[in-house]
């Protein structure tokens, strides 16, 4: 038992040095080429979303305002990339976000981020499932959220009219949760 909870503060230690570098090549650097940024972000998302699915990062990473940010930038429209890896990048750092708002406080952490999930991507259906079921987290565990996301009322009624049933049911059920 003292030895997993060795681990477990590890796992938690490093998450939490890497959080900052990690912000920064999802955000990118200006002295690099497009082509160069965008490969650093998709590398940095996957990085993101690996360590996000273990307990003691995604609560070392719940702490770290800048990861955050910086994976909700990958999710907005200023990161116009079409690329592969720049989808990649957008469906990845998606899915952090879906596995950090596991917990409230996960939840509380990125809160304001609903207008942005609602905006990612909806060609990539792994993205916009990871969008969708972290919204839906958003929506029942915050009630602020709810306000928040009331500006993407069309957008979620916009998808009641796709045939994968699992993202209809999320959508339905934001839908729901936005009406009480």
């Amino acid at each position: 038992a003292v030895e997993l909870l060795i681990d477990y503060q590890i796992d938690a230690d490093a998450a939490a040095d890497a959080a900052s570098h990690l912000a920064a090549l999802l955000v990118g650097d200006p002295s690099q080429s497009e082509a160069e940024s965008t490969t650093a972000a998709h590398g940095a998302a996957a990085l993101a979303a690996l360590l996000s699915r273990k307990q003691a990062c995604r609560l070392a990473f719940i702490d770290q305002p800048d990861l955050l940010a910086a994976l909700l930038a990958r999710l907005d429209c200023r990161y116009d990339d079409s690329s592969s890896s720049g989808e990649e990048a957008k469906r990845l750092s998606a899915t952090a976000l879906c596995h950090i708002s596991q917990s409230e406080r996960g939840c509380l952490a990125i809160w304001r981020s609903a207008p942005a999930l609602l905006l990612s991507a909806i060609t990539d259906p792994q993205s916009l499932s990871h969008s969708l079921t972290c919204l839906r987290r958003l929506l029942a565990s915050v009630p602020e959220a709810r306000r928040s996301a009331r500006p993407g009322l069309p957008l979620l009624a916009g998808l009641l009219g796709l045939a994968d049933v699992r993202l209809l049911a999320s959508a339905a059920d934001c839908l729901q949760l936005l009406a009480f």
